[in-house]
């Protein structure tokens, strides 16, 4: 299979290897901004560049199908002279591109609640998706973004409607244009609810953006469903075994089988503030779960699209003066771990202790992203 193929159903299958998932490093300059002067580096076009080549420039392909890129890095080159996308298609990774421009609010006179958004980037989309084609992008994201309102322990059915219809659109787009869409709509864990709270709203969601997309005529096969595991709020002060990665396991494997079709072949999960640790460890109980099920019960590919569950540990280092090449082995290293969890396989009795340098439990959950 090329790195380059045009084939739809392909590109999935490629993005769907066993072993193998994709890392989310598509932060916008504000959102990787934040994060660089947290770390106390400064926001520059050079600085941004040299954090990306610490993962494009490391050897991930034993564990990474594909990449997704801000567009500014895909004209951006390691320090060898090769560009972003070269580096990255020498290892046979798929490059794919963020298409999505932030978020904006949403008017309570539609029957949104207080905070929730819809997803800007539509109206110049088309325009910009043979552009990235051209440069080498085969797949695309488009992040939707819905808080669960701290009141309602809901999401309101207008911002469901609206960020399902706008991905629908996405989608349709993209694959007009022969580049794979990954449908993310991803529900904050900015809360104090608990997993069940979060089970409900995933079925509404998922249920609603698959309705939309068939609505479209979208195929399902050509496309990957990105969303987060069920896990409860992380204000959430309850006793009981909602952190326990069985219990999220199994719930999240029932909101997926009551909503999302078979011909879907690939669920990415993103990190979406979990640690490093858990991120791993939950994929690896999904996948584990997934087993006692027949692969009728659970048709799709379990996996990843980690943006921080990938990169923390190498911020991190990297913040702290360390080398290049320790954290591009860092870089490697998390990535390695994933890959196995993506089989059901990661264990720390034989694989050694995951090689995060950060706290197992706490989060990582960031109040400021979607700013483009």
């Amino acid at each position: 299979m090329s790195v380059l193929s045009t084939d739809l159903t392909e590109i999935a299958s490629r993005l769907c290897s066993a072993g193998k998932g994709i890392l989310a490093s598509d932060e916008s300059p504000s959102t990787m901004g934040k994060r660089l002067v947290k770390a106390g580096k400064d926001n520059t076009p050079e600085t941004r560049r040299q954090y990306r080549g610490l993962f494009y420039g490391a050897e991930l392909g034993g564990a990474i199908s594909g990449a997704i890129l801000h567009p500014e890095a895909l004209d951006m080159k390691l320090d060898d002279g090769r560009s972003f996308v070269e580096a990255l298609h020498s290892q046979g990774i798929m490059v794919g591109v963020k298409v999505d421009e932030g978020l904006e609010p949403m008017e309570a006179s539609c029957g949104a609640y207080e905070g929730e958004t819809s997803t800007k980037g539509l109206e110049t989309l088309e325009e910009r998706l043979a552009t990235y084609h051209e440069k080498g992008a085969r797949f695309a994201k488009w992040r939707a973004a819905m808080p669960i309102c701290k009141d309602e322990y809901r999401i309101s059915r207008a911002a469901i409607e609206k960020n399902a219809a706008q991905l629908a659109a996405y989608a349709e787009l993209c694959i007009a244009h022969g580049i794979l869409p990954i449908v993310e709509p991803e529900i904050l864990i900015d809360g104090d609810h608990d997993g069940g709270v979060y089970f409900v709203e995933t079925r509404k969601v998922l249920g609603e953006c698959m309705h939309a997309l068939v609505q479209r005529g979208v195929r399902l096969d050509h496309i990957l469903l990105k969303c987060q595991m069920v896990t409860p709020g992380v204000d959430w002060k309850g006793n009981g075994p909602w952190r326990d990665p069985a219990t999220i396991a199994r719930w999240t494997l029932d909101a997926l089988r009551q909503t999302v079709p078979p011909a879907v072949k690939g669920i990415m999960f993103l990190s979406g503030g979990q640690t490093e640790y858990q991120s791993t460890v939950n994929l690896n109980e999904l996948n584990v779960t997934a087993r006692a099920f027949n692969e009728f019960a659970v048709p799709y590919r379990l996996s990843f699209s980690f943006g921080r569950g990938l990169q923390a540990s190498v911020l991190d280092m990297w913040s702290r003066g360390e080398s290049k090449e320790a954290c591009m082995k860092k870089a490697e290293e998390v990535a390695r771990v994933n890959g196995l969890a993506a089989r059901g396989a990661f264990n720390e009795a034989v694989d050694g202790a995951h090689p995060t340098v950060l706290p197992k439990s706490g989060n990582l959950q960031e109040s400021f992203r979607g700013v483009y």
